[in-house]
């Protein structure tokens, strides 16, 4: 049962849950957790003890006294004690080595390469966060993730913050990350929300983009794609992410020179990945995608976890084990997906 169908069990009117736990407080689960608590108030979920049995304890979802930070949001929903991949973590690791997880590190560039661009690239980053990268284990330039690897069935959970993205065949790493989990291993994303940062004048990503990319074996972004993104990048008043329900609109971040430059350099075959984004997502949309490419049997990965856009990111944590919406579902959230780009 999908995710959607798992939620209409808790309607008002369908069979009731369990009776709350002795010490479950209601008014402090939804206090905690606003997106819950207008769920309930409009009757799409029975109660906020209903949504704990069925989706909070999993989620990590704090029981009272607000939510909690970015990085439990992740923790919270994988194994700590497991071994581990983090995936272009850079200079702000979610599971780092230095606390002692049991973690290997993959990215796009060596220790040294990523250490030197961030201390001498004037990034808005601590003072000492060049120093926060650790050892990358795996230097990743597109090949099968088992193969990079050495084999499959190797980690319990892979991280991936602000990483998809930027991943010119995502529908191959998501195959490898299939590969390289164990059994009921789960694969960890913080993923941004288009709408409010500088991709805010892209458009949404969908899976026929991401199956082109996928066709055409991609291990770099396409022509095309360095352009959509350097002429469109955007920033307000400076900054580069913002939260929902800011009033101005942003400015473009780079002029149609540099979008020139990136087109032409990439039409001579220049490599521009790295800070890049090659797709673009909303939580709504990226629901629509994993189920197209679960129905066309390319994935097999389910939502066992989600986080509604908080400031410019959201977070999905997903699984081994995906299956189709039904029409009637995969309908709502295409129309789900469509709001979302309206916002």
């Amino acid at each position: 049962m999908s995710a959607l169908g798992r939620a209409r069990r808790l309607v008002g009117g369908s069979a009731p849950a369990a009776p709350p736990e002795a010490g479950f407080d209601e008014a402090a689960y939804l206090a905690a957790n606003p997106d819950v608590a207008a769920a309930v108030e409009s009757g799409a979920i029975a109660s906020g003890w209903a949504h704990y049995q069925a989706f909070g304890e999993r989620e990590g979802r704090p029981l009272s006294g607000g939510p909690v930070d970015r990085v439990e949001r992740v923790l919270a929903t994988i194994d700590r004690s497991g071994k581990g991949l983090e995936v272009g973590p850079s200079h702000s690791p979610m599971a780092p080595k230095a606390a002692g997880f049991d973690v290997d590190v993959m990215d796009h560039l060596d220790t040294e390469t990523l250490r030197s661009h961030f201390a001498g690239k004037g990034h808005a980053i601590a003072p000492n966060g060049a120093s926060l990268i650790e050892e990358v284990d795996f230097v990743w330039k597109g090949e099968p993730l088992p193969e990079l690897i050495g084999g499959e069935d190797v980690y319990d959970w892979i991280i991936c913050s602000h990483s998809i993205e930027h991943i010119p065949d995502l529908v191959a790493f998501f195959q490898g990350c299939q590969a390289i989990l164990k059994p009921g291993g789960r694969l960890a994303l913080v993923v941004p929300d288009y709408r409010y940062c500088f991709d805010h004048y892209g458009v949404a990503t969908t899976a026929g983009a991401l199956l082109d990319a996928h066709h055409e074996h991609r291990t770099m972004p396409s022509v095309g794609q360095v352009y959509d993104y350097l002429s469109r990048c955007a920033a307000l008043h400076g900054d580069i992410a913002w939260a929902k329900g800011v009033a101005d609109e942003p400015d473009f971040l780079y002029d149609r020179a540099m979008a020139i430059r990136g087109w032409t350099d990439a039409s001579a075959g220049a490599d521009l990945s790295g800070d890049l984004h090659c797709w673009r997502f909303t939580p709504e949309t990226f629901r629509v995608i994993l189920d197209d490419l679960v129905g066309l049997g390319l994935v097999d990965l389910r939502i066992v976890a989600e986080h509604p856009t908080h400031g410019a990111e959201f977070w999905v944590t997903l699984e081994v084990g995906g299956e189709p919406a039904t029409d009637v579902e995969r309908l709502e959230m295409l129309r789900a997906a469509r709001r979302s780009m309206a916002d």
